[in-house]
């Protein structure tokens, strides 16, 4: 706000650019607050809870739909409330710091490229969410006892703090499955392309075909007849840029599902310019990269983050299911040796 050289307007736009970075600090009260009233039964607001849901929910029903119809090409509802709720915990210490000392704030790049044989439940990651969840369904089990054995007198208060905490839950499940890290079997993305290429195979044949996929590493290759083609083969992919052509020395692999696959060998500095101008860099490389979205509806977020957060409470179960079997394992292998012992 006092930065020399702005004038108003882009001061408060910056300000608000970066104030939006503290979104940790209420997502994390948004979190716990129904516990305030399910626990030690505090009001939060001095008002009936008919009058509240009145007023908060057209409000929320209309921002959410106006949002789905002028952003509905590009974002999802209701997937804002995943991302805060997955970032609130780890940033909210260092944009504190920052706020105080910019000093004391540290950002760290995050790792790229990596290979993943095989999927698995990130628990440390996952360690605050997991103890949010727990209190949120401590906090859901009592509230149902407000509704049926005490506490009775204030149904609609009992009733909106559930409204609440389950809404949280159904956040903290989607937040929980983010900690399942998928298989990833490839290092390089990977981007979905058309075009026209041909492989130049040993002893000067030419086979037209198109590519499927791309990266940095090699094509995914639509050829219609594979009968010359073999296993492992040194091949060159040929592929166009405007009038000009260009080669790249590949090694072919063919797929378990059949695909022809050209993974490209000893690229030097220059080759790897011409590719990245012929693939990436081509202007009609990302015209149609939204050509499988669907335009966004609010309530179809909404039943995606629910979905999604079953799909998270399925992994979490599973988790503790194999934890569960690893302790027993471990137990009945210390009383085994113990027993070897005694023997």
């Amino acid at each position: 706000m006092f930065k020399k050289g702005l004038n108003l307007f882009q001061r408060v736009c910056y300000s608000n650019a970066m104030l939006h970075f503290f979104y940790g600090i209420p997502r994390m009260i948004f979190l716990v607050m129904p516990m305030a009233y399910l626990f030690f039964e505090q009001h939060l607001i001095n008002a009936a809870a008919v009058t509240i849901l009145s007023y908060a929910l057209p409000q929320l029903m209309i921002s959410s739909y106006t949002n789905s119809v002028i952003q509905g090409k590009y974002r999802r509802s209701f997937w804002s409330e995943v991302y805060e709720t997955v970032l609130s915990w780890y940033i909210i210490l260092p944009t504190t710091l920052a706020f105080i000392n910019p000093k004391l704030g540290k950002f760290n790049v995050t790792s790229k490229g990596g290979l993943i044989e095989k999927s698995y439940f990130d628990a440390n990651i996952a360690k605050p969410y997991l103890i949010l969840l727990l209190i949120n369904v401590l906090g859901f089990s009592v509230g149902l006892l407000r509704l049926f054995v005490f506490n009775t007198h204030e149904t609609g208060t009992v009733l909106m703090n559930l409204l609440w905490c389950g809404f949280n839950l159904a956040i903290l499940g989607a937040a929980v499955g983010v900690a399942t890290e998928s298989v990833q079997k490839h290092v390089h993305h990977r981007v979905r392309m058309v075009m026209p290429a041909f492989l130049k195979l040993p002893g000067g044949y030419t086979v037209s075909c198109y590519t499927e996929e791309y990266s940095a590493a090699g094509l995914t290759l639509a050829v219609a007849d594979t009968t010359g083609i073999s296993e492992f083969s040194q091949v060159q992919v040929g592929l166009h840029r405007g009038d000009r052509e260009f080669l790249f020395p590949a090694k072919i692999h063919f797929t378990e599902t059949g695909q022809v696959e050209a993974l490209f060998t000893n690229l030097t500095p220059e080759q790897e310019t011409q590719l990245i101008q012929c693939t990436f860099g081509r202007a009609d490389a990302w015209l149609n990269w939204q050509e499988d979205q669907t335009r966004d509806r609010a309530l179809g977020g909404l039943k995606d983050v629910f979905a999604k957060g079953m799909i998270g409470y399925l992994r979490l179960f599973a988790w503790l299911k194999d934890g569960a079997v690893d302790l027993g394992n471990r137990l009945m292998g210390n009383k085994n040796q113990t027993e070897k012992w005694e023997n």
